[in-house]
């Protein structure tokens, strides 16, 4: 509502998403996002209230923000290629932001990794559904960077393909959306990328680096 100023937009949707069977699908089938989607959702949510908000004081929101960004990431590594969009939000404000202000948010995204400490105690107490060897620094750190599916990738027989092989993956990527939301849902998300780029500029940039750097580049 905040961002469309239409209160019958916004509901439509936030509706059309909360029950589109493929947002489920590869949230809760395909993949295993819930809890990411949930922690992004409420990180963007603080963000954008606090960018829309008359006054732009630092305030607690973007320390709400990032620290639930924070949470995301250390929760599933691959939200960090979110990290362009929010980065861009905040240079947009850059005036608001000292270097004890900058140094503060960094310290707050560093706690969205305390649930590890959840690795030592349950290694101290040798409980038998531990994951992995968390024994010492080398095996908490194979289990962070999920090396066994690839540390920043969404599998490791992605790494080291040559530029035309990723380009076929591109390629298919896009073919890939093509198919799940149909040319008529690409058009709908065209008509409001342009809105967007026409109205609420800053949120169009904020859209596009998020859905390149999650998407493509990813």
């Amino acid at each position: 509502d905040n961002l469309t100023k239409n209160a019958f937009v916004a509901a439509a949707s936030s509706f059309t998403l909360g029950f589109a069977p493929l947002f489920w699908l590869y949230a809760h089938v395909a993949e295993v996002f819930q809890l990411t989607l949930l922690l992004v959702a409420a990180s963007v949510l603080f963000l954008f209230k606090w960018f829309l908000a008359s006054s732009f004081r630092t305030g607690q929101g973007p320390f709400l923000a990032v620290f639930l960004f924070g949470l995301s990431v250390f929760h599933h590594q691959t939200t960090i290629f979110l990290a362009p969009a929010y980065l861009f939000l905040f240079w947009r404000k850059k005036r608001f932001f000292s270097y004890k202000v900058c140094l503060r948010l960094f310290l707050v995204f560093l706690l969205g990794a305390l649930p590890y400490a959840y690795l030592l105690i349950v290694n101290r107490l040798q409980v038998a559904t531990n994951w992995g060897d968390t024994a010492n620094f080398s095996g908490i750190w194979h289990l962070i960077s999920r090396a066994d599916y690839g540390t920043f990738t969404a599998s490791p027989e992605l790494l080291g393909v040559p530029i035309s092989e990723r380009l076929v993956h591109i390629w298919w990527y896009l073919n890939t959306a093509r198919a799940d939301f149909t040319y008529l849902g690409l058009f709908f998300a065209l008509v409001g990328a342009v809105w967007l780029f026409l109205r609420k500029r800053d949120w169009f940039w904020f859209f596009a680096l998020a859905f390149v750097f999650s998407g493509p580049v990813f």
